[in-house]
Order: structure tokens, then C-alpha cells, then sequence
């Protein structure tokens, strides 16, 4: 239409021959990429139309117990945890209601206090983040409207792909999730500023390979779990990287990973800039999910949220992605790219291709039938 694509349902590039659900990779030529041809107006469109109805439903003035629901907290890290938040703000808009998460263990209310001492993640993760590090969407919360209990969002949503929102055509599952994402990923004062630091410090600048590499207590979870894919291997990144570097000319890499070792070999790779937080890694370094030992206040959760954060919304920020997208934290950050951009920018994973379905089991193309 014009001069754009406009792929039906998840698929992309020039010809909309390749499907976000079955590649594991997306590398157009250059001229290709350069088009920019990935139903950006499209996108444009149907986002403005989003993000007013959202808007609307969470006006302050709809702060009550029959304009709003609540929803049960989950022990999960960031990316899950934002993942799961899209699966129940999908809920409420299809009621046409407000989102508001329940009480969680640890904090009772709605006040949340931010500090070292004070935060814990797991369960009480969502109410940290909006309360320390995210703007808020909604300024009514559950002491207002006195939830003291939370609901599971509906089991179909993955399969939902808000086509009352798109316009012609239809059906991308990966346009509702990044929209959703990008609507509730939306960084405070204090986060903004941290972040614009960080890139003055690490001398982030554009165009940029974006690294996710998720060793840690993933590699335990593959080991005991029958349909996890297995933990890969630092090379295999660096294989795709190069292939990256190799087609268009980028060398710049932010790397964000669990593991000391992937980031010390990482340091010495030839022919890459390779930028990195500073941090200890150790921390991440256990057979028991961080989000449990966040929780019992094994390891400290602020730490461990902000330096997420920061990881995430900086992979956001790339051009060109590598990771794994049987994590959810992968499959986020380029979610978020494609939102900022507009449009597909060239990816590689090393398992799965891109899923949605993490409220059910479903078919990933090459590994079976098994929750995203």
C-alpha cells in the first residue's frame, strides 16, 4: 500500500515472506532494511488509536471497584513479570475496564517503600516497579478501590491480537504485545536519568548491536525441565554477532548477560566494541531462581531490579538483536525495539523463534508443544 508493506498477521520483511513464529533469524539486505519496509504506517496508526483507549480506561475519574479489576501477583523476574502484566492488561481491556494488581505478600497495601532495605521482587515485583522505577500508568490504586484479592487473566489472551486496534491488515500477536510492552515500560525521572548516565558512560552511541546472553539460573531450570532448550554456548552468539558485523558494517555491541565468563570473553572478541555494566555477576551465579532468593532476601532485589532495568531498556535502544528468544527478557527487549523503531530491525536467536504463549502450552516450531 504505497510505499509500505502491509504483512498480514506476524509476517515480515519486503515480500512478507518471512514469519515472526517460525524464523529464528531475520537478516535482510541492507537495501531491504534500509526501506524500512514493515508496516510502520500501519503500526502508527493502530498505536494512536491503543493508546487512547488505554488512556481512557485509566483515567482517574474510572477509579472504582466496577471500572477496574484486579489481578493476582506472580513470582517471576522483570521480563515474565512485564510479559504477564500484558497478559492481564489484555484482560481488562477486552472488559473495558482499568488494571490494578493485587496486595502482594510483602506489601499489603499500595505504599511501597524503594530501598535496599525495604524490597524484595518476586511477588511484589509489579508494585516495586511502578512504585520505584516506571511512571505510572494509573493513578488509582487498590487501597482506593478496596481490592484485597487479585483474579488470573484470561487463559485465550494469548491468542489475542487486538484487531479492533489495527488497521487493515489484521492479526499480529507481535504488534499487540509490543504495544502493551511499550505502555508499561515507560521510565521515571530518576530511571531516565540513571539510564542517560549509564550510555554518557559506556559511550553508547548508534548504530548498535544489541546482546542478550541468559546463562544462570536458566541453564538449571533447561536441566531439570523436559522441554526448556539447553543453555547455549557463548560462541554461537559471537558466531551470529559477526554474521551481523559482517552484513552491515556494525561492530558496536551492548552485551547484557548473567554470566561472568560470557562477559570476560566477550571483552576480548576481535574486531567488536563491546560495551557492558559494570557489576558483579557472581550474584547471578546459583541453582535456585533468583526471583525466590530476591524474595527471601538472599541477594539484594534492588540490585537486581535496577540492574535489569537497565540492561533491558538499553537493549531497547539497539539496532540490530541477538539473543535467545526462549527468554522472556529477549523476546521484551525486541519487542521494545520494534516499538521505538517502527519497524523490524534484523534479529538472530539462538533456539526459539519469536512466542507468545505463556498463560498455555503451544507448538515452537522445532521444539514441540510447550509454554513461551
Amino acid at each position: 500500500q504505497g510505499f509500505v508493506c502491509l504483512c498480514v498477521g506476524d509476517y515480515i520483511g519486503e515480500q512478507c515472506a518471512v514469519s515472526l513464529l517460525e524464523a529464528t533469524s531475520f537478516l535482510p539486505d541492507a537495501g531491504e532494511w534500509a526501506v524500512r519496509c514493515a508496516q510502520g504506517a500501519h503500526w502508527m496508526e493502530g498505536s494512536r488509536a491503543l493508546g487512547a483507549r488505554l488512556a481512557t480506561l485509566h483515567d482517574t475519574r474510572r477509579c472504582s471497584s466496577e471500572q477496574t479489576v484486579t489481578f493476582a501477583t506472580r513470582m517471576h523476574g522483570l521480563g515474565a513479570q512485564i510479559h504477564y502484566l500484558t497478559e492481564c492488561l489484555t484482560t481488562a481491556t477486552q472488559e473495558g475496564k482499568g488494571m490494578l494488581t493485587a496486595p502482594s505478600s510483602h506489601a499489603h497495601t499500595d505504599r511501597i517503600e524503594c530501598g535496599a532495605e525495604a524490597m524484595r521482587g518476586g511477588h511484589s515485583l509489579a508494585h516495586e516497579l511502578f512504585g520505584c522505577y516506571l511512571e505510572r500508568f494509573f493513578e488509582c490504586g487498590v487501597d482506593d478501590v478496596g481490592a484485597k484479592e487479585g483474579v488470573e487473566p484470561r487463559r485465550d489472551n494469548s491468542r489475542y491480537a487486538g484487531d479492533e486496534y489495527q488497521t487493515v491488515p489484521k492479526g499480529s500477536a507481535f504488534w499487540w504485545r509490543a504495544q502493551l510492552a511499550h505502555y508499561l515500560l515507560q521510565p521515571g525521572p530518576a530511571l531516565q536519568t540513571t539510564l542517560r548516565q549509564v550510555k554518557a558512560a559506556l559511550g553508547f552511541t548508534h548504530p548498535v548491536i544489541s546482546v542478550h546472553v541468559r546463562h544462570g539460573d536458566a541453564c538449571m531450570h533447561a536441566s531439570i525441565s523436559q522441554f526448556r532448550p539447553k543453555c547455549v554456548e557463548w560462541e554461537v552468539y559471537l558466531e551470529r554477532i559477526y554474521e551481523m558485523r559482517n552484513k552491515y558494517g556494525v561492530s558496536a555491541v551492548f552485551l547484557a548477560t548473567d554470566d561472568p565468563a560470557v562477559s570476560e570473553a566477550a571483552r576480548k572478541a576481535e574486531g567488536l566494541q563491546v560495551l557492558q555494566l559494570d557489576m558483579d555477576r557472581q550474584v547471578f551465579s546459583a541453582d535456585w531462581f533468583l526471583e525466590f532468593r530476591s524474595q527471601m532476601g538472599l541477594v539484594s532485589a534492588k540490585d537486581v531490579t535496577e540492574s535489569a532495568l537497565v540492561d533491558l531498556l538499553l537493549l531497547a535502544e539497539g539496532d540490530l538483536f541477538v539473543g535467545t528468544f526462549a527468554s522472556h527478557l529477549s523476546r521484551l527487549a525486541y519487542e521494545l525495539m520494534v516499538a521505538r523503531l517502527g519497524y523490524f530491525p534484523p534479529y538472530s536467536s539462538v533456539d526459539y523463534p519469536w512466542c507468545f504463549h505463556m498463560m498455555h502450552k503451544g507448538q515452537v516450531p522445532g521444539y514441540g508443544v510447550v509454554n513461551c
